[in-house]
């Protein structure tokens, strides 16, 4: 890697002028599949970085579903040989997949190498990546909701939630879970019943 490349990866908070296109490469040598297995062309890389873009700059989870099924749409009447519902699914798998677990990981681990280089080439600069990597890992949600998923609340379910309701700052998972569940008149009212299965199944709640 040249210099001009690793100066792209030298930043703090946000990413420095052409990072996508350094961190795009990275990706194609360390962990392509989770693009191309989900429909997206590593080669050239011009596809994934749109969306890795789109997704730093969507103001929130649900705008950039709809803009990548805007672009499905417009490919689709451009002739090309896809269904709406699998690219759908392929967008939803790569959020779950690429941005809200694998990239973060991989941002770790440069971060570090960077981090080591720096020293070596005398770059005094601050390099942290924690900004970048909580808005992929946490799904443009509130800091720790994104922490629900994992007992079984859908992305979507929470974004849903978070529009209608304030939830407790740095609570963990229990305290979040039992929030829910000191809430249930408040959510019930605003969610549609399958929106409710899953949040009460997740919770263990009738």
């Amino acid at each position: 890697m040249d210099d001009t490349e690793f100066a792209t990866l030298v930043f703090h908070w946000l990413p420095a002028t052409n990072f996508l296109k350094t961190f795009a490469k990275i990706i194609v040598k360390l962990v392509p599949r989770v693009f191309s297995s989900n429909g997206v062309s590593v080669n050239p890389t011009d596809v994934m970085i749109a969306k890795l873009a789109g997704y730093l700059n969507a103001s929130s989870y649900s705008d950039y579903l709809k803009s990548q099924i805007s672009h499905a749409r417009q490919r689709i009447i451009e002739g090309e040989n896809l269904t709406l519902s699998k690219a759908i699914n392929n967008d939803l798998k790569i959020i779950t997949n690429a941005f809200g677990f694998t990239l973060p990981k991989l941002l770790g681990l440069i971060e570090d190498v960077v981090k080591q280089h720096a020293v070596k080439r005398g770059i005094r600069s601050k390099i942290d990546y924690a900004h970048v990597r909580m808005v992929f890992e946490g799904h443009h949600l509130p800091t720790g909701i994104n922490a629900l998923e994992e007992i079984g609340i859908p992305i979507q379910t929470l974004h849903r939630l978070t529009k209608r309701m304030e939830f407790p700052e740095q609570a963990d998972v229990d305290a979040l879970g039992q929030y829910l569940r000191d809430t249930q008149g408040s959510w019930c009212q605003f969610l549609g019943s399958v929106d409710q299965a899953f949040i009460r199944r997740a919770l263990g709640v009738a």
